[in-house]
C-alpha cells in the first residue's frame, strides 16, 4: 500500500493505493482483486 504522503514525494513517483504483482505486472489493485485478497487471508488462522 502506498500512502498519500508518498505520492507526494517527487522521487518516489508511484500514486497512492494498494498494488497488486500479477506475474511480471505490478499495478493498482482493482476493488474486486483488494476484495479477493482480504477474503482470502480473512480465512487463514493463526
Amino acid at each position: 500500500m502506498v500512502s498519500e504522503k508518498a505520492e507526494k514525494d517527487k522521487e518516489i513517483k508511484l500514486r497512492a493505493g494498494r498494488y497488486v504483482r500479477i506475474e511480471a505486472e505490478t499495478r493498482l489493485a482493482r476493488v474486486d482483486e483488494e476484495y479477493d485478497l482480504l477474503r482470502k487471508f480473512s480465512i487463514i488462522s493463526i
